[in-house]
């Protein structure tokens, strides 16, 4: 899967994340190429991830914060040990709400942010924490400030996991 040059594609990545089908129970499989990426990883990674807790989060999200979570397990028992995840569940007034804003983790409820509900816009005015902090031995950091929903949660996991894993 490596082209002329010795390097994966990003092309490719891209295709074969779009190929993931959900399985029966409703959980998300990780690609066959990601899962490859991963047990092939250069460097151990740390993984912490900053959630708002399921019952503070917009229905709109649900199934995005779930895609997360299950991908990121997947990617923990891919990495055979070389993946580290902490999951954090938090609201502003948790000790670690701090640490998460140094981090560049958004809490949304800061900044002017909308929510589609029932076909309108309605403004998020609770905390709302959906980001990740990615930490290679090497001392690189890769941050996903917040979850976009219009890019594959996959994609940005991967592409963080092996930018801060390399050399």
């Amino acid at each position: 899967q490596l082209n002329e040059a010795g390097e994966f594609s990003f092309q490719e990545i891209v295709d074969d994340i779009r190929r993931k089908e959900a399985l029966k129970d409703g959980k998300y499989k990780l690609s066959s190429f990601s899962e490859s990426l991963l047990e092939d990883l250069a460097s151990n990674v740390h993984v912490e991830v900053f959630l708002s807790p399921i019952d503070s989060f917009p229905d709109s999200l649900l199934a995005k914060r779930k895609e997360l979570l299950s991908l990121l397990r997947q990617m923990q028992d891919a990495a055979k040990g070389a993946l580290r995840l902490n999951v954090h569940e938090l609201e502003s007034s948790d000790p670690l709400a701090p640490t998460a804003r140094k981090l560049g983790i958004l809490n949304k409820a800061v900044e002017d942010f909308y929510i589609s509900d029932k076909g309108h816009d309605v403004k998020w005015d609770r905390d709302l924490y959906f980001g990740t902090a990615f930490l290679g031995e090497n001392r690189k950091k890769a941050i996903i400030s917040f979850y976009n929903s219009g890019i594959r949660i996959e994609y940005e996991l991967i592409l963080s996991i092996l930018s801060v894993s390399g050399p």
